[in-house]
């Protein structure tokens, strides 16, 4: 039974179809949103041209005006510019078939985001370089883009996080594309810590053999930047299935994760339509790291000295 559900499982994710729909639904397992396969708000609302008010056409025409400015503004604020109640954006979400506002907002944000190739980032970027130079420009951005971290991620969101990892047997990672970059980097520090970390590869048959050794007790620690992984929804819900927690690190994408984890620390990368940083998911993971020590009565700090004295011993060993 367990071999037949490893090759049910790869069969699964390798053939999982690819539909276009509105993001934001409610499907758990429904197919990822890339640029080829998903569906923008403006082809979602075409869809829906027949059923829509005038209070609904003054509401998207608000939208659809500013996308970047509504991208990151509140339902209140929406409505208040539009000229009406915000219980309206939200019926309008919900008639476009999304949860709420929230949903609605993150896909227009992932419009914006998917719009433009990367070369047309860089060179708005570039474009906008101060007198200072390219270096102090991208630290003003950076220092930026930090401040507002806060606005999106609490010590008490952090917390929860970390003691997930402290209770965790195991802890697999995943990642796809230049969120690998942080998935390495927490394998590497966990590791350090004592903790038992499996790389979880966006290949359908790597991602089945470690699935299938998860359970309850274990821990999926989460990473998407830009665009939800292909694999993603189904790889939550296997790991749901089989009792094991979740944490996610994401960018604007992260109400769009179905199921949702356990944990879901969420905050932009930089604005709607610019290149985006890397700051500050590295950041959240060095505040799951140090706040690790405080939730687990010291383990980690005394993996972290076991490891130091072997790796001295080894060097030694040369």
């Amino acid at each position: 039974m367990e071999l037949q559900s490893t090759f049910s499982l790869v069969l699964d994710i390798k053939s999982a179809p690819m539909r276009s729909r509105p993001i934001g639904r409610v499907q758990a397992v429904a197919p990822p949103m890339e640029r080829e396969d998903r569906m923008s708000l403006k082809r979602i609302v075409q869809q829906h041209k027949g059923r829509l008010t005038p209070t609904d056409r003054r509401l998207l025409d608000t939208l659809l005006a500013n996308p970047t400015e509504a991208a990151l503004s509140s339902a209140t604020e929406v409505a208040t510019r539009a000229g009406v109640h915000a219980a309206s954006l939200v019926r309008l979400a919900k008639k476009l078939g999304f949860e709420g506002y929230p949903d609605l907002r993150a896909s227009l944000r992932e419009d914006l985001m998917l719009g433009d190739p990367p070369s047309a980032l860089v060179e708005r970027r570039i474009g906008s370089v101060n007198s200072d130079g390219i270096l102090a420009s991208i630290v003003e951005r950076e220092r930026a883009v930090l401040h507002g971290l806060m606005e999106h991620v609490s010590q008490e969101d952090v917390a929860r996080g970390a003691e997930l990892l402290a209770s965790a047997r195991r802890i697999a990672v995943f990642a796809e594309g230049s969120a690998v970059l942080l998935r390495d980097f927490m394998v590497e520090r966990l590791r350090r810590a004592g903790r038992v970390v499996l790389p979880l590869e966006a290949q359908p048959r790597q991602a089945a053999a470690v699935l299938t050794t998860l359970g309850v007790g274990d821990l999926l620690l989460v990473f998407a930047s830009r665009a939800l992984p292909r694999m993603l929804p189904r790889i939550l819900t296997e790991a749901g299935r089989a009792g094991v927690r979740a944490v996610a690190v994401t960018d604007m994408v992260g109400p769009l994760i179905r199921p949702q984890p356990d944990v879901l620390l969420a905050a932009p990368r930089g604005a709607p339509g610019e290149s985006q940083s890397m700051t500050v998911p590295l950041a959240l993971c060095n505040a799951l790291l140090l706040t690790l020590p405080t939730v687990d009565r010291g383990e980690s700090l005394q993996g972290l000295a076991r490891y130091g004295s072997l790796r001295e011993a080894l060097d030694e060993g040369r």
